[in-house]
């Protein structure tokens, strides 16, 4: 994946070796646009990996508030955090245009996590740069919010 694309930051951990790891635990899913992926208050249904298109990340449709968190692009991770953790989504995804990704169920995610340990380190820090970047985004907005009141 070209860091270079965003900011020299990507959220996806994967390399040529890690893909064919990963080779035999992925499973493809396409989701037509306004298609579900998954859905908030759900358990994990594992890692999705964003091959094409652009899933929306969405605030639960029957909640108070409705809106989109994020719009994952290709080459994006979502899931695995919930599914190391065995929590529910906190979010449902959906297809703003036609869309691919791959899909790593969790189980199959636990075991390649225990079993390659090179592949395993990349992956918690991409976990930590993608919570850095939250941080920063809060921080952001925090620092905004503050100006407005001085």
């Amino acid at each position: 994946m070209d860091r270079s694309a965003r900011g020299g930051r990507t959220s996806s951990p994967l390399d040529r070796s890690d893909i064919s790891a990963l080779a035999a635990s992925l499973g493809t899913r396409r989701l037509q646009r306004g298609e579900t992926a998954f859905e908030s208050h759900r358990p994990s249904t594992g890692v999705w990996i964003v091959r094409s298109g652009r899933p929306a990340l969405e605030t639960d449709p029957n909640g108070s508030y409705h809106g989109v968190l994020r719009v994952l692009r290709p080459g994006d991770v979502d899931g695995d955090i919930q599914s190391l953790l065995c929590t529910p989504m906190a979010y449902t995804a959906r297809a703003v245009e036609d869309s691919v990704c791959l899909c790593v169920a969790p189980d199959r995610f636990a075991r390649l996590l225990r079993r390659h340990p090179t592949f395993t380190r990349r992956w918690m820090s991409s976990i930590a740069e993608r919570l850095e970047r939250s941080q920063d985004r809060v921080a952001g907005r925090s620092s905004r919010s503050s100006s407005t009141w001085v």
